[in-house]
């Protein structure tokens, strides 16, 4: 079993067309995003889930983690871990999440992406606001009696 360190807002790809997104985390709930090729299950507890969507030939998922810390996508077994239970030193860490990944293909590493930096365009000030206007005119009934 490999265990990679992910962020929230950073994506791990499990394999070729399978990805994990980590949306968010809230004390110890977590939501994730799942793609998979069409006909990847996702199981969490024993249960199959159903796709949220399904276009493209790709599945997506989209669900949570609160007291359940395992599931299974294709054919990766995937634990999950919070920061402080795999190392106490790094019970600080509320913006992480561990993955313990098993059953991948060796032909196919695991690629950890971080978040992507927030783009900001430069700042101008606006310029000179337009006068208000009173509103002129009229007023048009629209539908019934």
């Amino acid at each position: 079993m490999q265990i990679v360190t992910c962020q929230v807002g950073g994506s791990l790809r499990l394999g070729e067309g399978t990805r994990i997104a980590i949306h968010g985390r809230q004390g110890a709930r977590i939501a994730l995003g799942a793609w998979a090729p069409a006909g990847t299950e996702l199981i969490l507890g024993g249960v199959a889930m159903h796709p949220v969507s399904g276009k493209g030939g790709v599945w997506r998922y989209l669900f949570s983690l609160c007291g359940l810390r395992r599931f299974r996508l294709g054919e990766f077994e995937l634990r999950v871990w919070l920061p402080g239970e795999l190392v106490a030193q790094a019970a600080d860490c509320a913006d992480r999440v561990h993955f313990g990944v098993a059953g991948r293909s060796q032909a196919s590493p695991l690629e950890y992406r971080p978040p992507m930096p927030v783009r900001r365009g430069a700042f101008a000030p606006p310029g000179r606001l337009a006068a208000p206007r009173a509103a002129g005119g009229s007023a048009q009934r629209i539908g019934g009696t």
